[in-house]
């Protein structure tokens, strides 16, 4: 009985995992290899097991995935912080983040201790970043098509309502509480990127962090009339689920086609790059003009960010990214909801059943 009483205290004392689900285009692999990975930065870094989001609703385990990860913290460095970090955990931008809820539900039966980092972005930027990833990819459809695919029930496509953050920030504070919620936008990474990082590792339970190469990028973005170029030839260049494995690409269309779209992108003069670059975003803007707008405010509410004002200075970056004061005094500063925020959780759960609604919308393929 000893023994078991204290097994349970160690397990008491041990580090919460830290559980990152993206969103996508939101420095995640920035974060990845720069941060989580290091383990001079206090983290132990856990692979994602895809089960969590491929499993079948019917077929996923979760005391078995529960067990898996249970013998993993018990292999963590003394005092070390497990992560978890992938950006598919808060659903997918080309399918609409359809299981988002399910995977989020998932995630709490494995780590009921878990604490959650989510990341947003402003949707327009986000978008076009995302349909950038797309073609990447192996997309083969414009801007236009990406945004309005044909929806005939047969598979999951892209959905505005993935971005639409304020229903998947309140079923996080729900299913794990608010206080152990952070939401942090991305456009403060860019800004001030020390501050973001300090806000990452307080809430995480890690001692601050410095040197790391805040000034190298992890992904850079290939110039517009590449990515223009790509989707028209990624018929032969590529095969991958976004493009319906094409059976046309080939190793042979690759060595062709990639180093052909490349070259162009980088020759063409930078006033093209920049007015396709420009299309692109008055496209965005007049299918998005106030889309967002509802959704923005209760995420505002909810964590003190104002996606309706995404431009940050440094100054106010640093000084958003300050923690909230634990006497509840700074309820909307900062972007770690739930300390000081004492009101955040009655107020999810009066909430729930709008969020809950518009989640489970996302989780059936829409027509």
């Amino acid at each position: 009985m000893s023994d078991l009483i204290a097994g349970a205290r160690e397990r008491r004392r041990r580090p919460r995992p830290l559980i990152h689900i993206g969103y996508h285009k939101t420095a995640s692999t920035w974060l990845q290899r720069f941060l989580f990975r290091d383990a001079g930065c206090g983290f132990f870094w856990m692979d994602v097991e895809k089960n969590l989001f491929l499993s079948h609703p019917l077929r996923f385990d979760a005391a078995r995935c529960r067990a898996r990860y249970e013998a993993l913290r018990e292999a963590a460095p003394p005092g070390a912080v497990p992560v978890l970090s992938n950006e598919r955990l808060s659903g997918h931008p080309h399918s609409g983040g359809y299981d988002c809820e399910t995977i989020a539900r998932r995630l709490r039966a494995v780590f009921p201790d878990g604490r959650v980092l989510i990341v947003i972005r402003e949707q327009k930027a986000a978008i076009l970043s995302a349909y950038k990833q797309y073609v990447k990819k192996g997309g083969m459809r414009s801007l236009v098509g990406y945004l309005r695919p044909q929806r005939d029930g047969h598979v999951p496509q892209f959905d505005p309502d993935h971005f639409a953050y304020d229903a998947i920030i309140e079923l996080y504070q729900t299913l794990f509480g608010a206080e152990n919620v952070c939401v942090l936008a991305y456009e403060d990474f860019a800004s001030a990127p020390e501050a973001f990082l300090s806000r990452v590792a307080s809430f995480a339970g890690v001692p601050p962090v410095a040197g790391l190469p805040v000034s190298r990028r992890a992904n850079a973005q290939a110039p517009a009339v590449t990515v223009w170029l790509k989707a028209r030839l990624n018929l032969f260049i590529r095969a991958d689920t976004v493009n319906g494995s094409s059976p046309l690409a080939s190793p042979l269309g690759a060595a062709l086609f990639l180093p052909f779209v490349t070259i162009v992108g980088r020759l063409v003069p930078p006033a093209l790059n920049r007015w396709l670059e420009r299309r692109w975003r008055e496209e965005i803007e007049a299918a998005f003009a106030t889309y967002f707008a509802g959704s923005n405010r209760r995420t505002k509410e909810l964590t003190g960010i104002d996606l309706e004002r995404p431009d940050r200075t440094p100054e106010r970056a640093a000084d958003a990214l300050r923690p909230p004061a634990r006497d509840g005094s700074e309820a909307a500063r900062g972007l770690g909801a739930g300390e000081g925020r004492a009101s955040s959780v009655p107020a999810s759960k009066n909430r729930l059943s709008g969020s809950s609604a518009r989640i489970a919308g996302r989780g059936r393929i829409q027509t």
